[in-house]
């Protein structure tokens, strides 16, 4: 999902006339599609009702930004995927805290914050984005460092 949601943003910011801000979104497709393809070779599989259910959401979100010629509605359709698809991996955290890594979700929010700064043009619509992930990865991130805290405890 993230991977689809990143290569239609890019697209996105493309056609909104982005400039450097738009080298953040190029590097989070890179890193999130080599993620994906490794998950292919090494990932566990399977899926739950919850998965099935995120990822219908989360396509029903990229279907509003296809539909639409309206960059904000756009822009929603786009966070609303993401956000459904932060879902999963924040249960996956909860039920298996050492599986995620705070880092990688830490730098993407570092990442996505540089991505805010520079914007060339402050407009709500380059803005919003790289903001909204500069707040998801970094509330991932502590969901991760605090499971991982919770998790010790119990272990001692």
């Amino acid at each position: 999902i993230w991977t689809l949601i990143l290569v239609l943003s890019v697209m996105a910011y493309k056609s909104q006339g982005a400039g450097d801000s738009l080298w953040f979104l190029v590097g989070d497709l890179t890193i999130t599609g080599a993620i994906f393809a490794a998950s292919l070779w090494r990932g566990k599989g399977g899926h739950d009702r919850l998965d099935v259910v995120c990822v219908l959401i989360a396509v029903a979100g990229l279907l509003l930004w296809l539909v639409t010629s309206n960059p904000l509605m756009q822009l929603v359709g786009v966070m609303l995927a993401d956000m459904v698809a932060i879902v999963p991996t924040v249960r996956k955290t909860l039920e298996q805290p050492f599986e995620e890594s705070a880092t990688t979700f830490g730098a993407s929010s570092v990442a996505a914050l540089l991505g805010v700064l520079s914007v060339d043009t402050w407009d709500t619509i380059l803005i919003a984005y790289p903001l909204y992930l500069y707040t998801a990865n970094l509330i991932t991130a502590i969901v991760i460092v605090t499971a991982q805290k919770v998790a010790r405890k119990e272990i001692r």
